[in-house]
């Protein structure tokens, strides 16, 4: 676990996901030792490498080795691979796999005699393993970006600075790459290469004037992007640029986090966070509803125990649906080992039950939500209208009922079961509205992931003094 987990989970369990292990069903397994490169976007298989070098692994196949030195990066169907190996020429080099057809050298950048006895490295493989892209050694030991493809071989990327530039990522229709391009300083800039390998610093802009960062991480299209700025990792989707600060606890001046990939939509990051302190490195998740926390705090607060016997040291993959993350760690006391985890989705929901009485401002009061059923995002809304403005409260029980009549209106929760009353609020506008703090008063240890509860709203009025909503069934998740 991370150093910080006592913050951590202080924090989680005032959320009540400690209480809720039951209900989310996350995983963590220990792969054993050897050095994972890249996961499938199903999540299903693995390509890495260990002494004996590279393999492919599947949950029921077990692992398969493919020859080579190293595999980093596998191809959506898992039938193709990039990795590094001695090459015929007596230099080390990127190298692609195709199963069936075995390995080849994809040589160096063209016109190059590296001095360092290595044409470079690949990083990066696109969905359909047609091209592969990485880094290249110079004669003058500088690096360069470089495309490759069986029609035009290995192509070095135009840069804009005058130092090194790499290609770390491919997106999976292969149009889009990313990485850095040096800075006359020598600070990295993250740089984004179009079909027409026309480059773009991707992160300029007037907070960050010199693009400073990097880019780790494409989804298939190009319309997620994450990586490093700054001291923190970030996510771009829609157009929009979310940094994900520091996690929670940690001293702003000696620690720095990365995303190193992403899923298909954006919603999970994940990466790692550098500990200046105690030079090291711990694995890291982001999600919308959380922000950016240790994968081992994360877990635990999903219910996976006995991860205190290991040191989740970095994220290296996530698969499609941000519900299988791959990364690397030590075992206590010291073996380094692989790892993936599974983490369940959010499927929580809502829906309306019941009738709505008329009352002295209307045909009577909708009761409505906006749908943040995340345990862990703590925002969960209620509302009803149109009201009149005057006090009301939400009431919320584990039961319906048919309708009851119950001063001018129908009580549809409860049957008999206890009913839990959050707040008094006065409507505003002819609307009642109350956000919930699943952290405090009636909602604390009840309101948990995977739990189902019932609302309705009691509100002031003219006649019998008072009247209800209709219902609203909520479903909550992590």
């Amino acid at each position: 676990m991370s150093p910080l987990t006592r913050h951590s989970l202080a924090r989680l369990a005032a959320l009540g996901l400690l209480a809720a292990a039951a209900t989310a069903q996350a995983t963590f397994d220990d792969r054993g030792p050897g050095s994972a490169g890249d996961l499938t976007p199903d999540g299903q298989t693995v390509v890495g490498y260990d002494g004996a070098g590279a393999w492919l692994w599947t949950e029921v196949g077990g692992f398969v080795p493919i020859g080579g030195e190293t595999a980093v990066a596998v191809s959506d169907l898992a039938g193709a691979a990039c990795g590094n190996r001695a090459g015929t020429t007596g230099y080390d080099g990127p190298a692609l796999w195709v199963s069936g057809s075995g390995w080849q050298d994809l040589g160096g950048l063209p016109g190059q005699t590296p001095p360092g006895g290595s044409h470079g490295s690949a990083y990066d493989i696109s969905g359909d393993g047609m091209v592969v892209v990485g880094l290249g050694w110079l004669s003058t030991y500088k690096a360069r970006g470089f495309r490759w493809d069986a029609a035009n071989n290995m192509v070095e990327l135009p840069q804009m600075g005058p130092n090194s530039s790499r290609a770390s990522a491919i997106s999976g229709d292969g149009q889009w790459i990313g990485g850095f391009d040096e800075h006359s300083n020598g600070t990295r800039r993250a740089a984004l290469w179009d079909a027409s390998l026309s480059e773009t610093l991707f992160l300029a802009r007037p907070a960050n004037p010199e693009g400073y960062g990097e880019i780790m991480g494409i989804n298939s299209d190009g319309s997620v992007i994450c990586g490093k700025e700054g001291d923190s990792g970030y996510v771009w989707r829609n157009a929009q640029f979310t940094n994900f600060g520091q996690v929670p606890g940690v001293d702003p001046l000696m620690n720095y986090n990365w995303a190193a990939a992403v899923s298909e939509d954006g919603s999970v990051a994940v990466g790692g966070n550098w500990d200046l302190w105690n030079t090291t490195t711990f694995a890291t998740i982001w999600t919308e509803a959380t922000g950016v926390m240790f994968v081992s705090d994360y877990l635990t607060a999903l219910g996976v125990t006995g991860l205190d016997q290991y040191q989740l040291a970095n994220s290296l993959d996530v698969s499609a649906d941000g519900t299988t993350i791959l990364g690397w760690g030590v075992a206590f006391p010291f073996t380094f080992i692989w790892w993936t985890a599974t983490i369940p989705a959010c499927t929580g929901g809502t829906a309306t039950f019941c009738v709505a009485a008329p009352n002295s401002v209307g045909s009577g009061a909708l009761i409505a939500s906006n749908g943040k059923v995340s345990v862990f995002a703590n925002a969960f809304e209620l509302s009803a209208a149109p009201v009149p403005n005057t006090p009301g409260i939400f009431f919320y029980g584990s039961t319906q009922q048919a309708a009851q009549p119950f001063g001018d209106g129908f009580r549809c929760v409860g049957g008999g079961q206890p009913l839990f009353r959050l707040p008094v609020e006065l409507a505003s506008g002819n609307l009642l509205s109350h956000e919930l703090d699943f952290t405090s008063g009636s909602a604390a240890g009840r309101l948990l992931p995977g739990t189902t509860w019932h609302f309705q709203a009691w509100y002031r009025d003219v006649g019998a003094g008072y009247n209800l909503s209709d219902g609203l069934t909520a479903t909550f998740c992590h």
